[in-house]
């Protein structure tokens, strides 16, 4: 039996098992790097991973260079509510007995790990990086684990005001939204990244994500030439981007999401010679899209969404992509085509280029990305038919074409109807195809979610849909489609949605 949800009425638990399979995968990849150079912790991206190397002395000699650069910087550290560095003591002959500080026995090298989520004692952020946020505007998905369930909006950028909830354990709990600089339970380091840095000389790993830095990030942290990763997301960093950053050709992961950095990327950074996770989504970036992006040839994930950048995409991006995996160009003000040239990325999985001023057709170089899995072309100004090719791409589980809901409500809290749930003002999508919904695409085989509402399909709905094992979520309403509802859908066990 199919059960029939109006949008607004769909229960949340029946959801969250669509969303938490498609919507976190991908930022696990872009951990996996990480991890690595953690050596046996894993530590997630809000952890502070440095590895230093520290000759232990004898209790008898004074704190050894490394500790006494630690202290350096932590007395850029203005507010740490839980004391969590409190035992960080000069009179110690190193730091390996001190909080988040381990020592290796062998190689004395130094972990310090400082974990935003464990100092607050709760989850702030679903895995998907989604706000847990059940008072949004958005249609809310849900997540949980074991122990955490959280009101998260999957398909849009995070809310960056307000109080965030969940439940652990079946308790409501009020977290601190970090992008909320007046904390309602203050947990996290507050402060600025001291330039004292420049002196963890075999530091390979930063990772301050999801804290309360703010200020510019310092120049000297280009002397630092065995870096590998810098994760600073999700903080309030803000000012250029510092061009000094080019000088560390060897960095692998520069993630600087979610902080307040404005102007244009700095073509000094095109020195990169082995980057595999780039992403500045959520601040105030404008220009251009670079096309030395496209000399990248290590490149696994790209990620420049919501942000302010214009033009084109450039054909460039594609030139050197043989292991990109995840494209995230959306919530900017590009123009102008889909690059047809995409299609030789065959590795990719994820591919959104929602909330943009794309026009022309969807390109069928597409149905060459066999790996595809995510693909969101909403809220655009694109035409013409939906490309039959599309079918080629049979591991493809998310297909977004159109989308009704308001992002910019969702962001600012701006007044919903108490009816359907969007905004009384232009709704703001723009995509209007032509033709029918190929059969292809809706035999795909691993299809979970297919939205296209007010898409402009004509003709009969849709007949044939395979064995659609996997399909759990179908909006079509609002098309000019006719007939009856086919029967083969009931074959669809797993639909719990359908509009």
């Amino acid at each position: 039996m199919i059960h029939v949800y109006g949008f607004h009425t769909l229960p949340l638990a029946m959801m969250h098992e669509v969303f938490n399979s498609l919507l976190g995968e991908e930022r696990k990849r872009d951990e996996e790097y990480v991890a690595h150079h953690i050596s046996s912790q894993a530590i997630a991206g809000l952890s502070v991973c440095f590895f230093l190397l520290v000759l232990i002395p004898s209790p008898a000699l004074s704190l050894s260079p490394d500790g006494i650069s630690l202290l350096e910087i932590k007395s850029s550290i203005v507010s740490d509510p839980l004391g969590f560095l409190a035992d960080w003591n000069e009179h110690d002959a190193n730091p390996c007995s001190w909080n988040g500080i381990t020592c290796d026995p062998h190689t004395f090298r130094v972990t310090l790990s400082i974990n935003g989520e464990s100092l607050c004692g709760f989850a702030t952020f679903c895995p998907n990086g989604s706000l847990c946020d059940p008072f949004q505007s958005c249609p809310p998905l849900l997540w949980q684990n074991d122990d955490m369930q959280c009101s998260s909006n999957g398909f849009f950028s995070p809310e960056r005001n307000g109080t965030v909830i969940c439940l652990r354990n079946g308790s409501v709990i009020l977290a601190s939204n970090p992008y909320d600089k007046h904390e309602r339970v203050p947990c996290r380091l507050t402060g600025t990244l001291s330039p004292s840095i420049r002196n963890l000389s075999s530091l390979e790993v930063i990772s301050l994500g999801f804290n309360g830095f703010s200020g510019a990030i310092p120049k000297e942290i280009s002397e630092i030439k065995s870096l590998k990763t810098i994760d600073l997301r999700a903080n309030f960093f803000s000012g250029h981007i510092p061009t000094e950053i080019g000088k560390i050709t060897n960095l692998e992961v520069l993630n600087l999401a979610f902080n307040a950095f404005e102007g244009e990327i700095p073509p000094e950074l095109s020195s990169f010679k082995s980057l595999r996770v780039f992403d500045l989504s959520g601040n105030l970036l404008s220009g251009k899209i670079p096309s030395f992006i496209g000399d990248f040839t290590a490149l696994e994930s790209l990620r420049l969404s919501y942000n302010q950048l214009d033009g084109i995409i450039p054909e460039e991006i594609a030139h050197n992509c043989g292991r990109l995996q995840n494209l995230h160009l959306e919530g900017n003000f590009l123009f102008g085509r889909i690059p047809f040239t995409l299609g030789n990325c065959t590795e990719l999985r994820s591919l959104t280029f929602s909330s943009n001023f794309l026009s022309a057709p969807i390109p069928s170089e597409l149905g060459k990305l066999w790996k595809l899995e995510n693909l969101d072309v909403s809220r655009n100004s694109l035409g013409g038919d939906i490309p039959p090719e599309l079918g080629n791409c049979t591991k493809l589980s998310l297909l977004i074409l159109t989308n009704l809901i308001d992002i910019e409500s969702c962001i600012n809290r701006t007044m919903v109807d108490p009816v359907d749930g969007y905004t009384s003002k232009d709704k703001g999508e723009f995509n209007y195809f032509t033709g029918v919904v190929p059969d292809s695409i809706s035999s795909l085989p691993y299809l979970k979610v297919f939205w296209a509402p007010r898409a402009g399909f004509l003709a009969d709905f849709p007949s044939r849909w395979g064995e659609c094992l996997n399909l759990e979520v179908l909006n079509l309403g609002e098309n000019s489609l006719s007939g009856s509802i086919p029967m083969e859908l009931s074959k669809c066990k797993r639909l719990i949605y359908l509009d």
